[in-house]
C-alpha cells in the first residue's frame, strides 16, 4: 500500500477511536447521575422511572438521556401550553427539554381565549333593521396578552357589527350572495375582557376567533363555532347558542 494511504488509514481510525473514546466518556459521565441514589429523581427520555442504580446505569451508558424531574412537564404535549416565558411557546417538545436540561424553568403561555354572550334584543351600536343585535364578551384569561381576530360569520347575505371601541373596522372576508364572513381584531390584555357587538340580521350565524397571536391551550383558532371549545357561540334571531 503506497504511504499516502497507509497514512490516511491510520488517520481514519484514530478519527474513529477519539470518537468512541469521547461518546463513551460522555455516557460515563451521564451514568453518573444515577450514582448515590440519583436513579430515583431522574427518568427515560420517555418519562419512564429506574427500578435500579443498576438499570438507570445501563441505560445511561448506552446513550441513554436522563430528564430530571422537571423536564417531565414537556412530555405527553405538556410543552404546547409552556415556554421560556408568558408570551412564548416551545416550538417543539425537544427544545422544552433542551431549554429544562440548560437549567430553564418553564412557565405558563398562551392566551386562553373564550367567547359568550353578555347581552341581545335591541343593541344600540347594530342598525334596527338588523335587529336582534347581540353583544359578545371575548376574555383572555391569559397569562399572555393576544392579538385577535375575530369572525362573524352568517349563513345569509347580511351581517353586521356595531361601533366597538378598541375594535378594527370590521372587513369582509367572504361573500357568494348567500352568505357572508366579516372579521375585525383587536389586541385583548391578559386578564381582561373587550366586548364586541355582532348580528346576524335574522340569519342563523356564529362568532368565533379566527386567528391569535399566541397558543390557546384549550380551543383550536380558526375552524369556526365548534361544540365543546369556548371560543365561538351562535347568533340567530331566535336566541343565542
Amino acid at each position: 500500500m503506497p504511504p499516502v494511504r497507509v497514512a490516511l488509514t491510520i488517520c481514519a481510525l484514530f478519527v474513529l477511536a477519539v470518537g468512541a473514546a469521547t461518546a463513551s466518556a460522555g455516557n460515563s459521565i451521564n451514568a453518573k447521575q444515577c450514582q448515590k441514589n440519583g436513579w430515583q429523581s431522574v427518568y427515560t427520555r420517555t418519562g419512564e422511572s429506574f427500578e435500579s442504580n443498576a438499570a438507570c446505569t445501563s441505560y445511561a451508558a448506552n446513550g441513554g438521556v436522563l430528564l430530571p424531574q422537571a423536564a417531565l412537564v414537556c412530555l405527553d404535549d405538556g410543552w404546547t401550553t409552556i415556554g421560556p416565558n408568558s408570551s412564548a411557546s416551545f416550538p417543539s417538545e425537544q427544545e422544552c427539554v433542551d431549554y429544562v436540561l440548560g437549567g430553564g424553568t418553564p412557565v405558563a403561555s398562551g392566551a386562553d381565549i373564550s367567547l359568550s354572550i353578555a347581552g341581545a334584543g335591541d343593541i344600540d351600536s347594530i342598525d334596527d333593521t338588523c335587529d336582534p343585535g347581540w353583544r359578545i364578551a371575548v376574555t383572555n384569561a391569559g397569562p399572555a396578552d393576544a392579538f385577535v381576530a375575530i369572525d362573524i360569520a352568517v349563513d345569509g347575505p347580511i351581517s353586521a357589527t356595531g361601533a366597538n371601541s378598541g375594535w378594527s373596522i370590521a372587513e369582509i372576508v367572504f361573500y357568494d350572495g348567500s352568505a357572508v364572513t366579516l372579521r375585525t381584531s383587536r389586541t385583548i390584555a391578559a386578564g381582561t375582557t373587550s366586548t364586541l357587538d355582532a348580528s346576524s340580521c335574522g340569519a342563523t350565524g356564529s362568532v368565533s376567533v379566527f386567528s391569535s397571536s399566541v397558543a390557546d391551550p384549550d380551543s383550536t383558532p380558526g375552524n369556526g363555532f365548534v361544540v365543546g371549545e369556548d371560543d365561538g357561540v351562535t347568533i340567530s334571531g331566535s336566541g343565542p347558542g
